[in-house]
C-alpha cells in the first residue's frame, strides 16, 4: 500500500462516520427548517435588488443580465459562511460598475468548523504523513456537499423572490439569469427569463441543441397534442403553460417548474420527475405511470432529490400513478378523485382521509 492510500484510509477512518451522521442531521433539519431558510434567501435577494435600484436611479448601473451568488471557499475556511452576490450588465465580468451584497449561509455550514477541528486534532497522531494545513485542504473536498443544500434552497425560493416589488422594479436585460456556484468559475442557472415568444417552432429548434430544453424559460408555452418524448428538460420553467394531450414520455424533468400549467390528458410515463413542481396544475386524466421521482443518492450527494415532488393544490382527478416511484411527494390540498395508484404504493404518501377515500387502487 502506498502512502497516498494510507493517508486516504486514515482520513476515511476519522471523517467517514462523522460526515454521514452530520449530513443525515443536516438533511433532516433542512426539511424542518425549509420555510425559514427560503425566507432568508428571499431577504438576501430583496436587499440586492434595493442596491441595484439605488445605483440605477443614479444612472450608475445598466440593465441587469446576471445576478450571481458565489461560494467563497477561502471565506468558508475562515469560518465566514457568506456567499457574495453580484449584479452584472450584459458585459458580465466586463461590467466595471460594481454592485455587491451578501447572503448569510452560516446555518448550512455550522458543522464545518467542528469537523475541521476534529480532523486537525486527530491528524497530529500521524505527523509523518500529514503536514500542518492538510486539514484545511482535506475539508475543501467536502464544501460541495454543503453547497448542494444552499442550491436546493435557492431553487425553492427564487420564483417567490422574483415576485417581490423590489425585483420587478429593477431594469433587466432581455435575457436575464440568476446563477449560483463558484466565484468566477463553474455555476448553474436557478432562474432564466427570455423575451422570445414560445412556439412549436421555437421548441423544435431547441430540441436540436445538445442540451435541448434544459434550463429553458418556457413559461406560457402553448402546445396541444405534440410529442416531446425523450427530451432533456431538466430545470426548465413551464409555469403557466398549456400542454394538453402532449406526449412527454421518457423525458428528463428533474427540477422542472409547472406551477399553474394545464396538462390534461398528457403522458409523462417513464420520465424522471425528481424535484418537479406540479403545484396548482390541471393534471386531470394525465399519466405518470412508471415515472421515477426517487432522489439521487451516492455517498454524501443527496441532490437532486432534496425538494421532493410537489402536487400541492393540483387537480389530479383520474390521474394514473400506477408503478410511479414518487419520493416525498406532497399531495396536500390536491384533488385525487378517481386517481389510480398501485395498492402497494399508497402507504408511501401522506394522504388525508378524504383523499384515501377518493382514490382508486389496483394490485
Amino acid at each position: 500500500m502506498n502512502s497516498e492510500q494510507t493517508r486516504q484510509e486514515i482520513i476515511d477512518e476519522i471523517l467517514e462516520s462523522a460526515m454521514y451522521d452530520t449530513f443525515s442531521i443536516l438533511e433532516a433539519e433542512f426539511h424542518s427548517q425549509k420555510d425559514r431558510l427560503i425566507q432568508g434567501f428571499i431577504h438576501s435577494f430583496q436587499q440586492m435588488c434595493l442596491k441595484i435600484k439605488q445605483l440605477q436611479d443614479r444612472g450608475k448601473k445598466a440593465p441587469i443580465a446576471y445576478i450571481h451568488y458565489s461560494l467563497l471557499r477561502t471565506s468558508i475556511l475562515q469560518q465566514k459562511y457568506t456567499y457574495l452576490i453580484e449584479a452584472y450588465s450584459e458585459e458580465w465580468y466586463g461590467d466595471e460598475n460594481e454592485c455587491l451584497s451578501w447572503y448569510d449561509a452560516s446555518w448550512f455550514y455550522n458543522s464545518f468548523a467542528p469537523l475541521q477541528s476534529l480532523l486537525a486534532q486527530k491528524l497530529k497522531r500521524y505527523f509523518k504523513l500529514f503536514q500542518p494545513g492538510d486539514s484545511e485542504r482535506i475539508m475543501l473536498r467536502y464544501i460541495p456537499y454543503y453547497h448542494q443544500f444552499v442550491v436546493a434552497i435557492a431553487r425553492l425560493a427564487i420564483c417567490e423572490a422574483m415576485e417581490l416589488p423590489e425585483a420587478k422594479h429593477i431594469a433587466k436585460s432581455d435575457v436575464f439569469r440568476i446563477r449560483i456556484g463558484e466565484f468566477k468559475d463553474l455555476s448553474e442557472d436557478i432562474f432564466v427569463s427570455y423575451p422570445q415568444v414560445k412556439t412549436l417552432k421555437y421548441v423544435k429548434k431547441l430540441q436540436r441543441q445538445d442540451i435541448q430544453l434544459a434550463y429553458e424559460d418556457l413559461t406560457g408555452l402553448s402546445l396541444q397534442g405534440q410529442s416531446l418524448d425523450n427530451t432533456e428538460m431538466r430545470y426548465a420553467d413551464f409555469r403557466g403553460s398549456q400542454l394538453t394531450n402532449c406526449k412527454l414520455r421518457g423525458c428528463i424533468l428533474i427540477g422542472t417548474r409547472w406551477n399553474g400549467a394545464v396538462l390534461t390528458q398528457s403522458d409523462f410515463s417513464q420520465s424522471l420527475v425528481i424535484d418537479a413542481d406540479f403545484s396548482q396544475c390541471d393534471l386531470r386524466e394525465t399519466s405518470f405511470r412508471n415515472t421515477n421521482g426517487k432522489g439521487f443518492r451516492e455517498g454524501l450527494h443527496c441532490s437532486p432529490g432534496l425538494h421532493g415532488i410537489r402536487f400541492t393544490d393540483a387537480n389530479l382527478e383520474g390521474t394514473d400513478f400506477r408503478g410511479a416511484d414518487l419520493y416525498c411527494a406532497d399531495f396536500q390540498g390536491a384533488n385525487l378523485r378517481g386517481a389510480i395508484f398501485s395498492e402497494s404504493d399508497v402507504h408511501k404518501y401522506q394522504l388525508s382521509e378524504e383523499q384515501l377515500l377518493s382514490i382508486d387502487t389496483v394490485p
